[in-house]
């Protein structure tokens, strides 16, 4: 079983511009396909433009961290 957390914050700076982040950390005390400890997280920001009607511009920057327990 994974144990963590997620979130998501957005925020409105104007009408047509918004910004905000994402981030998800899990940890398992035993991965059920690895058969080891395993902590994975996903962190990200992003920028919403919507520059006419018909239009919506999105950029995102995002991170994976995978740790995996080494084991002998």
């Amino acid at each position: 079983r994974e144990r963590g957390y997620s979130g998501y914050l957005e925020a409105a700076l104007t009408p047509t511009l918004a910004v905000g982040m994402s981030s998800l950390v899990a940890h398992a005390e035993l991965d059920v396909n690895l058969l080891k400890e395993r902590m994975r997280q996903a962190h990200g920001i992003f920028v919403r433009w919507v520059p006419s009607e018909r239009w919506v511009l999105m950029f995102e920057a995002d991170t994976l961290v995978d740790q995996i327990e080494k084991g002998p």
